[in-house]
């Protein structure tokens, strides 16, 4: 998710998986960077824990409509559990969707020029 950025912000601190994949995480700086950006989606959707993002990410890839494959990369097997937890919980509800989405483009969309 995000090169771990996500799971990063989620558990508030900026420590990389032992096994983490990603190239671009591997730069201290840049994966600095994604993680700051991940913490203001993560702070303002209130989310509590990785295990809350990873549910979130999966039941977001689940609703919407325009994604047709998710790639996933475990780094353990704790990871594939709280996905399938995730998943097992359904669809997110349009309110949802709408908070979400609504979040993110306040937070990082550009405006047409």
């Amino acid at each position: 998710m995000g090169g771990g950025a996500l799971m990063s912000a989620a558990a508030k601190n900026l420590t990389r998986h032992p096994i983490a994949g990603g190239g671009f995480t591997r730069n201290a700086a840049q994966y600095k960077r994604e993680v700051e950006l991940a913490a203001r989606l993560v702070t303002r959707l209130g989310i509590q824990s990785t295990d809350a993002m990873a549910a979130l990410a999966y039941r977001f890839n689940i609703t919407d409509p325009r994604i047709t494959t998710s790639v996933a990369g475990f780094s353990e097997l704790s990871h594939l559990h709280g996905a399938i937890a995730g998943l097992r919980k359904g669809v997110l509800s349009a309110e949802d969707m709408q908070s979400i989405m609504g979040t993110w483009h306040e937070l990082f969309a550009l405006d047409p020029v």
